[in-house]
């Protein structure tokens, strides 16, 4: 009877997320089946909604910053926000001069207090409002002592961090600006909140990218939490449903929600990672993924094993 049982979910659950498994067939049918590596693939570059910024003129600078801005190197930009993602400005270069642990720590906090006041000075050149502002985080400080102080900030919205969106900000030793690499999203407002539409959980997102990973199917039933620490929830496949596919984890897949940024909004998801293999090979593939809770789309595949 208990054999019968599973059969009877694992039809289930194919019959249940077919509509959602489906969106994910273009992404999935390629090299994979035929022994080859998923491909890469950013939602944020294929939307249709996509900014067109063929160069740096097509970028908004607000007056008061046109004489701090060094208009002789390159400026870098994301097409799709219309915003500069490498921008040098006209003060001096870095100084080689050594601190002491003590002062070194002491510049940390300035060096922290003064990029993000940079920060806002320039926020109307990356469309940032003080909404967007309002959910900036310091991520770290880099400061050795001597050479130049980097700060890096990233963006946390209700206590979901924004996916790969982070800035940087190069000071020399007296503090001056001197680089802006990255971007922020400009897209926060009205994100303040997970959306009542999300239709997905966690565990539904789960079972879409371990699909498009291996090509099995598994209902949300079985897969079991093991695990929660570090911001992320681990699940592994459960020991009777392992034995129904082909494929079987290397370690427990483990994800955190997140939001992901597309050129005009932010989308809710998950964040998760498929180490996986076939059962009996010695060979694996490692995914990582974010998958859209509102519709189950995959919004974000990287082959881990490529780094």
């Amino acid at each position: 009877m208990r054999k019968y049982v599973r059969t009877f979910k694992l039809i289930r659950a194919k019959l249940t997320l077919w509509p959602m498994l489906v969106l994910s067939v273009p992404l999935f049918f390629n090299l994979t089946l035929f022994g080859g590596d998923l491909p890469n693939y950013n939602a944020f570059f294929h939307h249709s909604s996509r900014r067109a910024v063929s160069n740096n003129q097509s970028i908004n600078i607000p007056h008061y910053l046109n004489d701090k801005i060094d208009h002789n190197r390159f400026m870098q930009s994301n097409d799709q926000l219309g915003v500069p993602t490498v921008l040098w400005t006209k003060n001096k270069s870095i100084e080689n001069v050594h601190l002491s642990r003590s002062a070194q720590s002491a510049s940390n906090v300035l060096a922290s207090d003064l990029a993000l006041d940079y920060l806002h000075q320039y926020a109307e050149l990356y469309r940032l409002d003080e909404t967007d502002l309002g959910h900036v985080r310091e991520k770290s400080v880099h400061n050795t002592g001597t050479g130049g102080i980097i700060v890096e900030f990233e963006q946390v919205v209700n206590g979901v961090e924004v996916f790969c969106t982070k800035m940087n900000f190069l000071m020399n030793r007296e503090f001056d600006l001197l680089c802006i690499t990255g971007c922020l999203s400009p897209h926060t407002i009205g994100n303040s909140a997970r959306s009542s539409v999300n239709m997905l959980n966690e565990v539904d997102c789960v079972v879409i990218a371990f699909h498009d990973a291996t090509l099995d199917i598994l209902s949300t039933e079985q897969f079991e939490k093991v695990d929660d620490r570090n911001s992320y929830q681990y699940f592994d496949i459960d020991e009777s449903s392992s034995r129904l596919i082909s494929s079987e984890l290397v370690t427990p897949l483990r994800l955190k929600p997140v939001f992901f940024q597309l050129p005009d909004r932010l989308i809710f998801g998950y964040y998760i990672e498929v180490h996986s293999s076939v059962i009996g090979s010695t060979e694996s593939s490692y995914y990582s993924y974010v998958i859209s809770s509102v519709d189950g789309q995959i919004l974000f595949r990287n082959n881990l094993k490529a780094h």
